[in-house]
C-alpha cells in the first residue's frame, strides 16, 4: 500500500449527517476500486471514539454497528491496517521529545511514524495540521472536502492544487 487515510475521512464517510459525507464516501470508493489503502490501528480507535460520541456527531453510530464497520475493514483485503508495536512507540516518543510534540499532537505524530515505518508515500486527511509533521517526509494530501482542494506537503515544501481523488490515488 502506498496510500494511508486519516480517521477523519472514515468518520465523514460513515457520518450520514456530515456535509462531507458524500465526498468522503467517494474517496473511499475510489481507493477501494484502485489499489486499496492503509489505515492505522490508532485511526480505527479514533474513528470508534468519534462516531459513537453523541457530543461530537449529531447521529452517532451504535457501538455494535461501529464494531461491524471496523470488523469489515479488518477483513477487507484491499485495506491494510498498520499496527503499532514497541519499536514504533520508542521511535514516536523519542522523536516527539526531539520535536517538542505536546498533548493530542502525539496521536498524529504516532500515525505519521507508522506511515513512515511502513513506507507509506501518501497520506490523505481532511485537516491541515498534519503539515506540522514535516520531519517525517511523507507526501501529505490535505483534502478540503468542501471544494476538492488539496494541499501537498513534502519535506519543507508546501504547495496547493485542485485535484481529483482518482489522480491522487494513482499518484497523478
Amino acid at each position: 500500500m502506498d496510500i494511508c487515510i486519516d480517521s477523519n475521512i472514515l468518520i465523514y464517510a460513515f457520518n450520514a449527517q456530515s456535509q462531507f459525507n458524500a465526498r468522503a464516501e467517494a474517496i473511499l470508493e475510489e481507493l477501494i476500486q484502485s489499489d486499496g489503502f492503509a489505515i492505522t490501528d490508532v485511526s480505527l480507535i479514533e474513528f470508534y471514539q468519534i462516531i459513537t460520541n453523541d457530543k461530537v456527531v449529531s447521529d452517532p453510530i451504535s457501538p455494535d454497528k461501529s464494531y461491524k464497520i471496523i470488523k469489515d475493514i479488518l477483513l477487507n483485503k484491499k485495506i491494510e491496517v498498520l499496527e503499532t508495536n514497541i519499536d514504533i512507540l520508542k521511535l514516536t516518543f523519542e522523536s516527539a521529545a526531539n520535536y517538542n510534540v505536546r498533548k493530542y499532537e502525539i496521536y498524529d505524530h504516532l500515525i505519521a511514524n507508522l506511515c513512515k515505518h511502513n513506507n507509506i508515500k501518501q497520506f490523505i486527511t481532511a485537516k491541515i495540521d498534519y503539515l506540522s509533521h514535516r520531519n517525517l517526509i511523507i507526501r501529505t494530501y490535505v483534502y478540503n472536502l468542501a471544494n476538492s482542494f488539496f494541499a501537498f506537503s513534502q519535506g519543507n515544501k508546501t504547495s496547493a492544487c485542485i485535484f481529483n481523488i482518482v489522480q491522487v490515488a494513482r499518484g497523478g
